[in-house]
């Protein structure tokens, strides 16, 4: 095992290190994974009090006979294991039809909202994820192929408020060794086998590659997301105090705007629009406004999606269309 993990480590033990004990909602696909998670919180509810656990497990529609075997596997585990558990089904291909989304976005996206609504309807603390190390090091690849800043690279947090990821430096091949020290099955996707969709194809096609080249790759990767979310903290944390100290009402004061770096100008500029609920902002967006400032003319204007943004009076203002 590589020098960034640990060796290997009890769950359970993790899982009470980092939950408190309350009501939390388990995303349990039946992959190994999430079985590995699901029993671990199973263990940690017979073996410590205040620790309840519900499981959630949605259907997608959208591999027929297959998709309904994973939820048969996971309702059995349930009945078998004494945990409470909630099966929800959503209309995938429904959603892209509608929306033009990819599957995959479509997919997350009803997940998500149908284990929200799973954990409100038990009023669960948290919802937890079984996303792993290998998880982790695709999605800052992912990110970084589609141009992320480094709030991107930070890629995914431990624990997000709502949503909490307590395996995250966990590799894929300890839960798949946990499950088998556990004596559990899972279920495998077919669809994870299709490059046609982009995770899977860094997973499949990219990965073992970089692996070749250092094997050490999915440590590095995690690493770098650990640091990227350590850097853009403290940025971010500049930028909002100086946002709290530049704000006029709805305006936003620019004076010495020169002064202040230009990562944090960024920062500022974001944050500010986000404000004014301005949606679709580019860095492009961004680095029109900050030239805008830098350039000094009064009633000079730059057009945003739903907005145009007026340079007057060392300050900006925002001009709704």
């Amino acid at each position: 095992m590589s020098a960034y993990f640990f060796e290997m480590r009890n769950p359970v033990e993790d899982l009470k290190y980092s939950l408190k004990p309350a009501r939390y909602v388990i995303a349990l696909s039946g992959g190994a994974d999430s079985m590995a998670l699901a029993v671990a919180c199973v263990r940690l509810q017979m073996e410590h009090s205040g620790y309840r656990f519900v499981a959630v497990h949605v259907e997608h529609g959208l591999r027929g006979e297959e998709s309904l075997r994973d939820r048969d596997f996971v309702v059995q585990f349930c009945k078998a294991c004494n945990l409470e558990y909630v099966v929800k089904s959503v209309d995938v291909p429904g959603r892209v039809k509608e929306t033009g989304q990819s599957v995959e976005e479509a997919a997350r996206e009803l997940r998500y909202r149908a284990l929200t609504d799973g954990a409100m309807r038990v009023a669960a603390r948290k919802i937890l994820t079984a996303h792993h190390a290998d998880d982790q090091a695709e999605t800052v690849l992912l990110h970084m192929v589609r141009g992320a800043g480094i709030r991107g690279l930070g890629a995914m947090k431990k624990d997000n408020g709502f949503i909490a990821r307590p395996l995250l430096n966990y590799s894929k091949q300890e839960l798949v060794e946990y499950c088998q020290q556990s004596c559990v099955n899972w279920v495998e996707d077919s669809t994870n086998n299709d490059v046609g969709f982009s995770r899977n194809y860094v997973r499949q096609k990219v990965m073992p590659l970089l692996l070749q080249l250092n094997p050490q790759t999915v440590d590095h990767l995690c690493q770098l997301a650990n640091l990227a979310r350590e850097d853009e903290e403290v940025l971010q944390q500049w930028a909002d105090q100086l946002l709290t100290e530049r704000l006029q009402g709805d305006a936003l004061d620019v004076r010495d705007w020169h002064l202040v770096p230009k990562a944090i100008r960024r920062r500022i500029l974001r944050n500010w629009l986000a404000k004014l609920h301005v949606e679709g902002v580019t860095l492009a967006h961004i680095n029109a406004v900050d030239n805008l400032i830098l350039t000094g003319t009064s009633n000079k204007e730059v057009a945003l999606p739903g907005i145009t943004v007026r340079y007057a009076y060392h300050g900006v203002y925002g001009l709704r269309d």
